[in-house]
Parts: C-alpha cells; sequence; structure tokens
C-alpha cells in the first residue's frame, strides 16, 4: 500500500515536472523567436541607415553645385539636404508620391532624403524627394550652359 501511494506520489511529480519541462521549453522558444525577431528589425535598420548613407553622399556634391549655379546666375536659391520621416510627402498626387520617399513596396524603412529649395526673395521654401531633385539638376545644369 505504502508503495503504491509512493509510485502515485512520484508519478505525480513526474507529471509536474514534465509540465515544468514544457512550461520552461515554451518560454526558450517565445524568447529565441523575440530575439531573432529583434535581430532583424536591426539588420533592416542598418540597411536603411546605409542607403540613407550612400544617398546623401550621392547627393551633396550635386547640393553644392546646384547652389553654386545659383549662386553664379544670382537666382537667391539655397538647396540644402533634409532627412524627413517617410509619411512626409503621403498626401500629395501619385505622380509627386515617389518610392524614394513615400514607401515602395516592401520597403519599411521610416526615414527618407528630401532636398529643401529655398527662395531667398519671397521666402518661400519647398522639399523635393530625392528623384525630383535628381530629375531637376540635368534642367537646371543646361540652364546654366544655356545662360553661360
Amino acid at each position: 500500500k505504502e508503495k503504491k501511494e509512493a509510485l502515485k506520489a512520484l508519478e505525480g511529480e513526474r507529471a509536474a515536472l514534465k509540465r515544468k519541462e514544457e512550461e520552461v521549453e515554451a518560454m526558450l522558444k517565445r524568447q529565441a523567436d523575440e530575439a531573432e525577431a529583434i535581430q532583424q528589425l536591426q539588420e533592416k535598420r542598418r540597411k536603411e541607415h546605409d542607403i540613407l548613407h550612400d544617398k546623401i553622399l550621392h547627393l551633396l556634391p550635386m547640393i553644392s553645385e546646384t547652389n553654386g549655379i545659383c549662386d553664379e546666375l544670382d537666382r537667391g536659391i539655397t538647396f540644402d539636404l533634409k532627412i524627413v520621416p517617410k509619411n512626409t510627402f503621403k498626401g500629395q498626387s501619385a505622380r509627386a508620391r515617389r518610392p524614394s520617399i513615400a514607401g515602395a513596396p516592401g520597403d519599411g524603412g521610416e526615414s527618407a532624403i528630401a532636398v529643401r529649395l529655398r527662395d531667398r526673395g519671397s521666402k518661400r521654401e519647398r522639399l523635393w524627394t530625392y528623384d525630383k531633385f535628381l530629375d531637376r539638376i540635368f534642367s537646371i545644369r543646361d540652364y546654366y550652359h544655356a545662360s553661360v
């Protein structure tokens, strides 16, 4: 009789240990999944940072060139680089909403590159997308070469 009770108690302890082991394994799996998700998010942010860095390095000389052209032609316009939230241009028309700002499918970035155009005469400012500036710099260069 005592042997049966001891065996029953032992079975109960084994079952309790088994449940505890399953709980711990489930907790470890959740923690591993969370760690993996955090690592993927960090990698995604690192890639976005690298892309922004490359765009900045590509854009800065062109902004300097454009400012030099505007100074030489005495246009009263300056350009500078801005890092803006991705949704800055979301309310604009589809034509104005370019993938470089508005978020291309699969691009979950939170920041984007924009160029601020300031007209010193009228005190107006405009934000151009990265792509729009790249499109317009050719027109600015053509205008400059035609004027000189």
